[in-house]
């Protein structure tokens, strides 16, 4: 995995750039971190994937400081932050 934070105005956006074929097939990726309580597979922080196949999670830039992890959906696969 190749993951990028950048920051561009309003936002902090974490990209998945260069992925081999999800470990689990047909699973999204997620955001685990301190801002959901470390829920491995809300919902509301599942990456979108642009049509280049590019995953990627926004988050506000009002931010100073957060810990995270990526998912597919628990805790049994999980890339570090």
């Amino acid at each position: 995995y190749l993951l990028i934070a950048i920051s561009a105005i309003g936002q902090i956006r974490i990209e998945i750039a260069k992925h081999p074929k999800p470990l689990l097939q047909n699973e999204d990726f997620y955001l685990a971190s301190n801002l959901n309580n470390w829920n491995p597979g809300s919902p509301d922080y599942r990456f979108k994937r642009t049509v280049a196949g590019t995953y990627y999670f926004e988050l506000p830039d009002t931010l100073t400081y957060f810990e995270y992890k990526i998912t597919q959906g628990s805790w049994s696969i999980v890339e570090g932050s």
